[in-house]
């Protein structure tokens, strides 16, 4: 096995799995870039691919949220007040 997984418990798989998948959508639709094409009566939908990637990968981003709580909080910055001050005499 890979050491990079050694740490990895069995009941973990189903998890690593699911965030690779949507990690895997995400670089999918990040460099796709078909569109539709119309010669003449013809017609190809190639951007439909795309949507059908969206879609997919909101129903999965909202399953992985739901059942493992990955992405569902929010990060924020502020301010630590030391409550001194410097004199610069040292």
């Amino acid at each position: 096995m890979d050491a990079d997984l050694a740490g990895l418990s069995s009941d973990d798989t189903d998890k690593l799995l699911d965030v690779a998948e949507v990690r895997t959508l995400e670089s999918i639709l990040g460099n796709l870039n078909l569109v539709d094409i119309t010669v003449g009566p013809r017609k190809e939908s190639l951007s439909d691919l795309g949507s059908r990637i969206e879609k997919k990968l909101a129903r999965l981003q909202e399953h992985v949220t739901n059942k493992y709580g990955i992405g569902a909080g929010s990060i924020s910055g502020g301010v630590i007040t030391l409550d001194f001050m410097e004199t610069g005499d040292e």
